[in-house]
């Protein structure tokens, strides 16, 4: 019986981290591996949710241990690979991977996001930290572009959530679901000592394009957090802007498609939702914050907007589209995403089979 270890970004409150990793476990326990071990900022709760084991991230005697008796370090999924928030993250995500070298782990990386990286140094790390590794496999093109730009090869998959057992179809109630996140631009300390911006001219405009929308379609307006702890906040202070009634929810990883799924369109800045929307099959509109997003609206023709001021303004017009265009186009990208989702289970057998 195949023994695991993956170094993942699971246990942080993040809704789109737990669905990857969910896939990853699901992909793996069809491999025959059921002795799988993730880094966890909450192990307990990743004990409990995921019903796997799980070891917190500074363990490093632990997770030198558990490598050690692994016959495969997986890295990902989800987009660990950027330089943008903050100057530590790409040593924080690479190091178990290097780590893995010194135990002489087999390495796969699987379901990864890679966004370009300028920073001094990044280059060096990721060829130090995946040069040796059986294989990498990122969720689109340009993640593929990001490592080529530094001399690491890696294979064109998708995002593991895309796989993700759709619920049962229902027409939807008369609600729009909208996800946002803070603007954030980074910057050289770590990320949780950054500021959350609020922004206050960003939730105005995004305040003042959803009573528009509340207006025109009449559709309520429900305000979902994948990530409560950012984002919860943000819409609550746009909820407080807005002239028309919203709610906001932060849901269970349980009942998050259920939620999705007796609604009527999404509107999302975050990536995983619009993942979501499309595994629900509702309508959806995309607000470009960073490369992933707008790969996702390039592979499913979603209509998508620039997240500043000039951008939000465009919001009713890009889920009007959305709606006129429907879910026929998104299904289809969906069916070839699930395709491209196979391969991530030939990799990990190739993998194992070393």
């Amino acid at each position: 019986m195949p023994s695991i270890f993956v170094s993942a970004w699971v246990g942080a409150g993040n809704l789109g981290d737990e669905l990857l990793f969910a896939r990853l476990q699901a992909h793996l326990r069809a491999a025959g591996a059921d002795d799988i071990t993730v880094t966890s900022l909450d192990p307990a709760g990743t004990r409990a949710l995921h019903g796997t084991d799980a070891i917190h991230p500074r363990d490093l005697i632990g997770t030198i241990r558990h490598m050690r008796r692994s016959d495969l370090v997986i890295v990902g999924p989800g987009g660990l690979l950027q330089d943008r928030s903050s100057p530590f993250n790409l040593p924080y995500q690479l190091h178990r991977a290097a780590l893995a070298r010194l135990t002489r782990t087999p390495v796969l990386g699987i379901g990864l996001g890679a966004d370009p990286m300028n920073r001094l140094g990044s280059g060096a790390l990721l060829r130090l930290a995946l040069g040796g590794a059986h294989a990498i496999a990122v969720r689109d093109e340009a993640s593929q572009q990001a490592l080529a730009a530094h001399r690491v090869n890696a294979v064109t998959t998708t995002d593991l959530a895309a796989a993700t057992p759709s619920p049962p179809a229902t027409d939807g109630s008369a609600t729009l679901i909208v996800s946002l996140r803070p603007w954030r631009q980074g910057g050289r300390l770590p990320v949780r000592w950054q500021s959350h911006n609020l922004a206050p001219k960003q939730i105005e405009a995004t305040a003042h394009a959803l009573d528009t929308i509340a207006d025109t379609t009449g559709l309520a307006v429900r305000f979902v957090a994948f990530e409560p702890h950012t984002d919860h906040p943000l819409h609550e202070a746009v909820a407080a802007a807005m002239s028309e009634p919203a709610s906001c929810c932060v849901p269970e990883l349980h009942k998050l498609l259920d939620l999705v799924a007796d609604s009527r369109a999404v509107i999302a800045t975050r990536f995983h939702a619009g993942i979501v929307a499309l595994v629900t099959g509702r309508p959806l509109a995309l607000i470009g914050y960073a490369p992933k997003v707008t790969s996702l609206a390039t592979a499913t023709g979603a209509p998508i907007v620039a997240d500043d001021e000039a951008g939000l303004k465009q919001l009713p017009g890009a889920l009007a589209d959305a709606l006129a265009i429907g879910s026929e186009p998104s299904a289809n990208a969906l069916a070839e995403m699930r395709t491209l989702d196979l391969s991530h289970a030939d990799l990990i057998e190739r993998a194992l089979r070393g």
